[in-house]
């Protein structure tokens, strides 16, 4: 389940590893910060009935980017087109009564590529239970069901549009370990498992397992 929420299959990819490290690199940093940190200032943590929580898959990105040919290209080859990405993907959690939360993220996305472009939209109702162990520090285990739909749009050899779409459905669950590092903010970091539940024909279903961290806020 490595696609993004929105995205079931995109005309065109970018590559992830770049932002993963910085995410681990960041992870690092608030946990030493974290072991430093006053207790006092970590004691009113997330869970209260009537908070919102916003985290880091809210998810808002725009990019252009032009690949130039190689040295040595062949004369007469011509450069790719530019691509462009648009992603839209707000994210919010709300504690109805202590400790129990719900929430989710709707997402919007389209990309061109030279004749080829894709929109597409998702839908990820969550639900968890946030629970407090030691000062500053909580677990909050989630259940999320995720649904995205992709229209993909193409021009054929005699110049007709060629359209094709597909959607995706899958659960995730997670276990984020808490911890919060200064007054309302505080880093996440631990296990989810992903199963996709249906996926279009001749797509076969994954299985993800992984550490995830994420940074958020409440209020």
């Amino acid at each position: 389940m490595a696609r993004a929420l929105g995205s079931p299959g995109a005309v065109f990819s970018y590559p992830e590893e770049s932002s993963m490290n910085t995410r681990f690199l960041l992870a690092a940093s608030l946990l030493a910060a974290a072991s430093l940190a006053p207790a006092a200032a970590r004691a009113d943590m997330p869970g209260k009935q009537g908070q919102i929580v916003i985290r880091s898959d809210f998810d808002l990105s725009a990019s252009y980017s032009k690949t130039a040919l190689p040295s040595g290209a062949p004369d007469g080859a011509k450069e790719p087109d530019a691509a462009l990405r648009f992603q839209l993907g707000p994210a919010v959690d709300y504690f109805v009564i202590p400790g129990l939360s719900v929430g989710g993220q709707v997402s919007f996305n389209y990309g061109k590529q030279g004749d080829s472009s894709s929109t597409g939209v998702g839908l990820g109702p969550r639900v968890g239970y946030y629970a407090n162990f030691a000062s500053g520090i909580g677990i909050w285990p989630q259940f999320a069901f995720q649904y995205a739909s992709s229209k993909f749009t193409t021009k054929a050899s005699n110049g007709d549009d060629v359209s094709s779409s597909g959607s995706t459905s899958s659960i995730k669950i997670s276990a984020p370990l808490i911890i919060e590092f200064v007054d309302h903010f505080f880093l996440g970091i631990g296990p989810y498992l992903g199963l996709d539940v249906s996926v279009p024909d001749g797509q076969g279903k994954t299985t993800t397992i992984g550490i995830a961290t994420q940074v958020g806020g409440y209020f």
